[in-house]
């Protein structure tokens, strides 16, 4: 065996060991993600996307040791291709799904989101939890017919409403009327950490703060496909909205496979009937409805926390 294939196959070794090791560290990184971004809720597919990407940047951090450039490169497309292949599958299947098994009450209808944002406000601007909560429980719809992609925002929306409802339910729920009696009950009590998660790490302020950074990226979003013409890019029009929002918040992995997920986005038309309102023209008047009622109680919300020092509650 001469020199060359000596090299050949321990540098060949040395690479299948660096994917080796970036697979074992996966669980690992999972448990990290979770930890510290509060992301337990993204499920099996969304981590398996990010667990390819890892295994990518982490070989792609040693190619320089590599003198067979395109073994690299091979292991990088399929990485990649892997990834793709994920999002275009689940994609599609749930673009199916959504003409085709979504049952009535699962549909998303603009109207309701607007209906419950305009019962939100009372008459000294004070925000009503429960008519929030049900703003909220329409946009989920409008996430899930989106597809398994945006499983990662959807299902902690649910998880977040299920701990206010929790709340507005339970024994101290007089307090919970207001999001403005919450923060004062919650502070008064000592039930929110203002430094470190501790043992309030479901308290209804941190809660509705996870949600109130996701609903200005709906927000922007929603604005955009608003006042874009016909043939413009939902992907780039969603983009830019989660980069003005939401991304500030995320790690560089759920970046990553959030822009994946983008690109897969339907045209604007098909956004349009997703509504369930009715012309396109009828859809763009009763977003020029809905947007501002999200966009006063989003900045009610933004100046309340300010006020308090939470929003950037851990």
């Amino acid at each position: 065996m001469n020199n060359y294939h000596t090299s050949f196959i321990f540098e060949g070794g040395i690479l299948v060991f660096l994917v080796h090791c970036g697979s074992t560290r996966v669980c690992a990184l999972s448990k990290w993600i979770t930890a510290e971004t509060d992301l337990s809720f993204y499920g099996s597919d969304a981590l398996i996307s990010f667990n390819l990407q890892v295994i990518f940047v982490f070989v792609n951090r040693f190619q320089t040791y590599f003198k067979h450039v395109m073994l690299l490169l091979c292991l990088c497309f399929l990485t990649d291709s892997c990834l793709l292949a994920w999002a275009v599958s689940h994609f599609s299947k749930r673009k199916k799904t959504m003409a085709d098994t979504v049952s009535d009450d699962q549909k998303f209808c603009l109207k309701e989101v607007l209906d419950a944002f305009r019962l939100c406000l009372s008459e000294n601007r004070e925000v009503y939890l429960q008519h929030y909560v049900a703003g909220w429980r329409g946009l989920i719809k409008f996430l899930n017919t989106l597809g398994s992609v945006f499983g990662f925002i959807s299902k902690d929306a649910v998880t977040k409403i299920q701990i206010l409802v929790h709340l507005l339910n339970g024994e101290n729920g007089s307090q919970y009327v207001t999001i403005q009696s919450m923060v004062k009950y919650e502070q008064g009590n000592e039930l929110v950490d203002l430094t470190k998660r501790g043992n309030n790490q479901e308290s209804g302020c941190r809660t509705l703060l996870r949600l109130h950074r996701a609903l200005r990226w709906l927000e922007l979003f929603l604005d955009r496909l608003r006042t874009s013409s016909e043939d413009g890019k939902t992907s780039v029009m969603c983009a830019d909205a989660y980069n003005e929002s939401l991304a500030k918040y995320h790690p560089w992995v759920i970046r990553k496979a959030a822009g994946m997920a983008f690109c897969l986005l339907p045209g604007r038309q098909a956004f349009l009937e997703i509504m369930n309102v009715g012309s396109s023209e009828q859809v763009v008047a009763m977003l020029g409805e809905a947007i501002p009622l999200i966009s006063e109680v989003y900045q009610i919300t933004e100046v309340l926390y300010a006020q308090h020092n939470m929003l950037d509650l851990p």
